[in-house]
C-alpha cells in the first residue's frame, strides 16, 4: 500500500501551521527589532519587514514544493515518521538559518549606514 496522500497530507498541514505561525511572530518581533535600528523612519521599517516576510514565504513554500515534488513512494508507517521528521527539521532549520542571516545582515548593514 502507498501512504504517499496521507503522508503529504500531514506534511502539509505541519508545515502550513509552523510557515505561519513562525512567520507570524518572526515579523511582529522582527519589526522591533528594525525599528530600534531605523528609530526616525518608521515607514521603512514596514517596508523592510513586508519584504522579509514576503521572501520568507516564498522560500518556505518553494520548498514545501520541492520536497512535495521528490518523494518517493513510502510502505510503512514507520517510514511516514521518519519522513515527515526529516524534512520538517529541515525546513526548521532553514527557518533558523534565514533568521539569524536576516538580523545579523540588518544589523550590520545598519550599522555601515550609520
Amino acid at each position: 500500500m502507498n501512504f504517499n496522500i496521507l503522508t503529504y497530507s500531514l506534511f502539509l498541514a505541519i508545515n502550513t501551521l509552523i510557515i505561519i505561525k513562525i512567520g507570524h511572530i518572526c515579523h511582529k518581533n522582527g519589526k522591533i527589532f528594525i525599528r530600534a535600528i531605523l528609530s526616525e523612519n518608521n515607514k521603512l521599517t514596514s517596508e523592510i519587514s513586508k519584504l522579509l516576510l514576503m521572501g520568507y514565504y516564498l522560500i518556505n513554500i518553494g520548498y514545501v514544493v520541492f520536497i512535495t515534488h521528490n518523494w518517493k513512494p513510502l510502505h510503512a508507517i514507520i517510514q511516514i515518521v521518519e519522513s515527515i521528521a526529516t524534512k520538517t527539521s529541515i525546513i526548521l532549520f532553514i527557518l533558523a538559518f534565514l533568521h539569524y542571516f536576516n538580523i545579523f545582515w540588518i544589523s550590520h548593514y545598519i550599522k555601515n549606514f550609520k
